[in-house]
């Protein structure tokens, strides 16, 4: 198991962006399995793969299933 953390304490840097794109390349063309940590308080991934998501309604931590 590796571990890949993308970091930088400036914002609008393409974290988020990068985040989904190396997963994206991991899945499809490495046939790798991946989780994603959404650790922003901006939730900008979250929201990438489940718009609805409404962070009142659920608790912390959610798993997400393949749709």
């Amino acid at each position: 198991m590796r571990t890949i953390a993308i970091m930088n304490n400036k914002g609008g840097v393409g974290k988020t962006v990068t985040a989904i794109n190396l997963a994206d390349i991991l899945v499809h063309d490495y046939h790798k399995r991946v989780v994603l940590v959404d650790c922003d308080g901006q939730m900008n991934l979250t929201r990438f793969y489940q718009p609805e998501f409404d962070p009142e309604q659920r608790g912390g931590c959610q798993s997400f299933g393949q749709r």
